[in-house]
């Protein structure tokens, strides 16, 4: 999602309740937050006829973008860039002592006015107080959609294979999965 009235994007954190997954909670009490973040970075040199240069921001001239949302393949990383969400420390798998597991998707084209669902899974099972929609407020043809957990104390996550599933409506447009072991 974004937000912003001078014209530019600003990823906006939401915070998962939990609430559906209480009788989960002393497995998994080292999850708190799942925050989602949507944000354009722009590169290039500033030419208008550079591909790189051309990001969809609000108030260009460009044609609407259509039809589903297209993200690339997930990038596991233990930190992200606070602005852009880009993955600053991407891993093969995580240590039961991470403070965060980030699921970091590229984008390679977001309409204004999709929606993408992510819906988390620790072992094959469902963390339905976990999942989130979000909306783009307008159209996006690069950045980065960020996912995390976040541990809320000081006890190890669980041992396990955790996976994320993006979904523009019963269309699955993106998957990922990494382990947790023992560090």
């Amino acid at each position: 999602m974004f937000s912003g009235g001078d014209g530019n994007a600003r990823p906006v954190r939401l915070a998962a309740n939990g609430t559906a997954w209480s009788s989960r909670r002393r497995f998994l009490a080292p999850i708190l937050v799942l925050a989602v973040a949507l944000s354009g970075c722009a590169t290039g040199n500033g030419d208008p006829d550079d591909p790189a240069a051309q990001t969809g921001v609000a108030g260009e001239e460009s044609a609407a973008l259509t039809g589903s949302p297209v993200i690339g393949a997930v990038i596991w990383s233990t930190a992200v860039q606070p602005i852009s969400n880009e993955p600053l420390a991407p891993v093969a798998s995580f240590e039961d002592t991470a403070s965060a597991l980030y699921a970091v998707f590229p984008v390679e084209r977001f309409p204004e006015g999709s929606a993408i669902r992510a819906d988390w899974t620790f072992n094959g099972t469902s963390l339905p107080g976990l999942n989130q929609e979000i909306t783009a407020l307008e159209d996006r043809v690069n950045g980065w959609l960020e996912f995390h957990l976040e541990r809320s104390n000081e006890d190890p996550w669980p041992d396990g294979r955790y996976a994320i599933s993006l979904s523009a409506g019963d269309v699955l447009i993106a998957t990922g999965e990494v382990m947790v072991a023992e560090s």
